[in-house]
């Protein structure tokens, strides 16, 4: 009787704790969760949640395009191809990627005059073409032929357009420069959307030991330097791609289901993610660099930017000279960026994207105004448009990170770039464009 008394006694000992215990861990998570998020409240004055999810989300983005080596898994430079003329284009596959190596579904073919862009079937006389170059933004630009045709032919008649993309993420004015000297033939207007790569790009190529108005490095440099590996340097890119891998997996789990709006998660995710950083950070420093070490120009940033400012303003003005004397429309544009003082007024989102995207707050605040003062002293040779307050009035978010702007914003350049096209066709030294 007693052995059956103890044994009744366990029993609802065991059922009371398997009762407790998860109650006490349910109401321990409501009580963090309740603290972060009045903790989170007095950080950014919201109880929106939406900004944690969007840096989880900035991450799983920016490790998907993180090289790899040996693996199935595509990164950002192993969709490009060393090019003897222009660095580097878009490798076969990539998306529509012409013969040249542009993501466009556009070709080029010879004609008596060098090249040309042949209209379709059926299409009465030749395609009005128009070239879009520069770095990522204006491969987004690009990325929007259809819409970008559809205002352009909204307002010009009689001809079919063809939107060419001649960009490519990395490629800056200098660059533009040799690919449309190559295609020049063949456009009635050609639109370039460049300044950040000369800066970023600028900096770090010096700093390398490399060329600053060259070739983007940390691409240019990915493609070339792996031949050179030995076998040890494999096996720590192998774990540098394992490392990324598991915190590519952490941070997609926990954007998973409910719980991906959890702060405790997103704590919890900080935490991890923080000690699988510092091993692709020491791993990295493992792997050989570039060679060079001593910057290709001495002096301060303040210098090189003035000295990289001023020759990005001559690359646009012979552009321009080339083009008029082709008859071609040529709009240049200083391209938006979030971080140029007073340019918008940032969303509280905004704000929070920024600090965990591209660092180059500290390089625009230092370079833009060189820039900017660049252009308004080359006006004489060629007009160069500052878009820095392109988005100065929008009180909704635009910008998706440090450079690029969402779709909202998107849109607004596109507009912005179809109404300049139409104003430079009306004037009479360059009406002749329309129908040459």
């Amino acid at each position: 009787m007693a052995a059956k008394f103890r044994f009744k006694f366990r029993f609802k000992r065991l059922g009371l704790i398997l009762v407790l215990v998860p109650t006490i861990i349910l109401l321990g998570i409501l009580l963090l969760e309740g603290f972060l998020s009045i903790q989170s409240y007095q950080q950014w004055k919201s109880w929106d949640r939406e900004i944690h999810i969007v840096e989880r989300n900035e991450l799983l983005g920016t490790l998907t395009n993180l090289f790899t080596v040996g693996t199935d898994k595509k990164a950002w430079e192993s969709r490009l191809k060393l090019h003897p003329l222009f660095g580097y284009v878009y490798r076969q596959g990539e998306g529509e990627v012409n013969r040249f190596g542009f993501q466009t579904r556009y070709d080029f073919r010879s004609c008596e005059s060098g090249y040309c862009v042949p209209g379709a079937d059926g299409e009465q006389g030749r395609p009005f073409v128009v070239g879009i170059f520069g770095g990522s933004l204006a491969h987004m630009v690009g990325e929007q032929a259809d819409k970008l045709e559809q205002l352009i032919g909204g307002w010009l008649k009689g001809r079919t357009v063809r939107v060419i993309n001649l960009a490519a993420g990395g490629h800056n004015s200098t660059i533009s420069q040799q690919v449309f000297s190559y295609f020049r033939e063949a456009f009635d207007a050609v639109v370039f959307v460049d300044g950040i790569h000369e800066i970023w790009s600028g900096q770090e190529n010096n700093k390398a030991g490399w060329l600053p108005d060259g070739v983007r490095l940390s691409h240019f440099e990915h493609l070339i330097r792996t031949a050179d590996w030995g076998e040890e340097e494999i096996q720590k890119a192998h774990e540098i791609i394992e490392k990324r891998q598991a915190l590519a997996d952490l941070t997609r789990s926990t954007l998973k289901g409910f719980w991906k709006h959890s702060l405790l998660v997103h704590r919890i995710w900080g935490i991890l993610g923080a000690q699988l950083m510092r091993d692709l950070v020491r791993l990295k420093g493992e792997l050989p660099k570039a060679e060079g070490g001593e910057a290709f120009f001495a002096g301060s940033d303040r210098e090189l930017f003035k000295w990289l400012a001023q020759r990005w303003a001559l690359v646009h003005g012979d552009i321009s000279a080339v083009a008029e004397s082709l008859g071609i429309i040529d709009l240049h544009y200083l391209q938006p960026n979030p971080h140029v003082p007073n340019s918008k007024a940032l969303t509280s989102r905004e704000d929070h994207i920024l600090k965990y995207s591209f660092p180059i707050r500290e390089l625009v605040i230092q370079a833009y105004n060189e820039f900017q003062t660049a252009a308004k002293q080359s006006s004489k040779r060629v007009t160069i448009h500052d878009l820095s307050k392109l988005y100065h009035g929008e009180g909704e978010e635009i910008w998706r990170d440090g450079l690029h702007p969402n779709d909202r914003g998107l849109e607004i350049l596109l507009e912005r770039i179809s109404s300049d096209l139409k104003s430079s066709l009306l004037k009479p030294a360059k009406a002749k464009a329309r129908w040459r």
